[in-house]
């Protein structure tokens, strides 16, 4: 093993074969270090763009390590160092999910009617609206004629004519 001490410095060779190298204290290394075993480190600060081919290592490993299932596609684009992870359309059948089958039994039909009775607190509202014979509504006397107006046109009105029913259409 070699060892130096942190207030001590020699040159080292351009190439050392040493199965273990130690230090106390910074190291410095002005060129290139190549690491052919494992390299431990406590804290190993790398200037920025000095580890070639790192990034392209790690999309590569990114991209080996997921896989795509049923129904999900991966595209890795190296070139544009992109991952892109889609899920296609697919169907499902009704009955291999849990519960679903009695959840829409519960439902009503799209189209369907109601028993005036059926419906809460309908009667009594129907019960305090006009019928198409409006002449026992207060005030129905004064009506004396009836015109089917869109909003843009009763609103563009000058004058609005009290005896006059506009029903916006």
């Amino acid at each position: 093993m070699l060892a130096a001490r942190a207030d001590h410095s020699h040159p080292l060779p351009s190439t050392i074969n040493a199965e273990t190298i130690a230090a106390s204290g910074n190291v410095t290394v002005g060129g290139t270090l190549s690491v052919t075993g494992a390299l431990t480190a406590g804290t190993l600060n790398v200037p920025a763009g000095s580890l070639s081919g790192l990034s392209e290592a790690i999309d590569d490993r990114v991209d080996a390590l997921l896989v795509a299932g049923s129904g999900i596609t991966k595209t890795y684009d190296d070139t544009a160092n992109t991952l892109t992870l889609s899920v296609g359309s697919h169907t499902q059948a009704i009955s291999t999910v849990t519960g679903l089958q009695a959840a829409l039994d519960g439902k009503a039909a799209a189209t369907h009617a109601h028993a005036i009775a059926d419906v809460t607190d309908l009667a009594t509202a129907l019960a305090g609206r006009p019928t198409s014979n409006i002449s026992a509504t207060a005030g129905a006397a004064a009506i004396t004629n009836i015109v089917a107006i869109s909003q843009a046109a009763y609103t563009a009105l000058s004058a609005k004519d009290s005896s006059t029913l506009y029903v916006i259409t």
